[in-house]
């Protein structure tokens, strides 16, 4: 991969509307993947993999997986058993769906498109308590207004920045990165090859003959990503590096998860080691830091 500059805005203007609701998601799909293998199970589908195999896209892995988490909370959300009040123009109090507010309040549309006005109710007594539920056909009406947006090119833009905000927030967090990186290494090393390299024989370039991803070194936006995230220190022995190398030099940066064990060439799968405890780690497994410097 050519060691150019990113393009894009430098600037992030960070809304924090469901920035920790995705993050929670997030985490509890990374760290506890087996238990949500129903979950993410169109993610890696048809060896959907393959998204994720060519070196240091700038659409990180964790970029890629905060969409998948975010389009399938929104997908719960928008079901009609969650529902959002707004003021419209005539100050009257409204009802609409969590998506329709997400998008007017990102500027993706210019306003409100789906009510729940005359929201039919059915009542039901258990006990001595009647309770209000919406009927079927509102749960249905949300419902398929969420899947119509689903295929808007604004609800696209909203995926795009909200992933981006998330990983403003989670690229910090190493240990959920090593656990994310660990459930994708699964599907690296655990393909038939032959059928894959057939069915897509652009990804046979990326590979080792041993089956595993070939060493990339990582180009200048990465390294300098995470020399910054990592401000300059060894993760592991907590070592001030900042003045002994190149900020910009490969060596230094080492993957959480190990190619050898199917870990990806990608951002999110780097962190900033001292030249000692780079080589005692080498081609193992460990644990990533729990250790961060305080911003003051």
């Amino acid at each position: 991969m050519e060691d150019v500059e990113m393009d894009g805005e430098a600037w992030l203007e960070h809304q924090y509307l469901y920035t920790y609701r995705i993050a929670d998601r997030v985490q509890e799909l990374a760290e506890n993947h087996t238990a949500h293998s129903g979950d993410l199970e169109s993610l890696t589908a048809n060896f959907g993999i393959a998204e994720f195999i060519r070196p240091w896209q700038p659409d990180s892995a964790l970029h890629k997986f905060i969409r998948y988490a975010a389009d399938d909370l929104m997908e719960s959300d928008n079901s009609g058993t969650v529902k959002m009040p707004f003021w419209d123009r005539s100050r009257n109090l409204r009802w609409t769906v969590p998506i329709e507010l997400a998008l007017t309040s990102y500027g993706l549309q210019d306003d409100i498109r789906f009510t729940l006005a005359n929201i039919p109710q059915i009542y039901e007594t258990i006990g001595n308590t009647t309770y209000a539920r919406d009927a079927p056909e509102v749960s249905d009406a949300c419902f398929d207004h969420f899947q119509s947006v689903r295929l808007t090119q604004p609800y696209m833009d909203f995926l795009r920045q909200v992933s981006e905000e998330v990983f403003f927030v989670m690229f910090t967090n190493r240990g959920t990165l090593q656990k994310l990186h660990e459930y994708l290494a699964y599907y690296v090393t655990e393909n038939d090859y032959a059928y894959v390299f057939a069915e897509h024989p652009a990804l046979a370039g990326f590979y080792t003959k041993s089956g595993r991803l070939q060493r990339r070194n990582p180009p200048k936006w990465a390294r300098r990503a995470v020399f910054f995230r990592d401000r300059g220190m060894c993760t592991a022995c907590r070592r001030d590096i900042s003045g002994l190398l190149d900020p910009l030099g490969a060596e230094n940066y080492d993957h959480i998860v190990p190619l050898a064990v199917g870990g990806l060439n990608d951002v999110t799968n780097l962190q900033l080691l001292c030249r000692t405890c780079n080589s005692k780690k080498s081609d193992r497994r460990e644990a990533p830091s729990k250790s961060y410097r305080r911003w003051y």
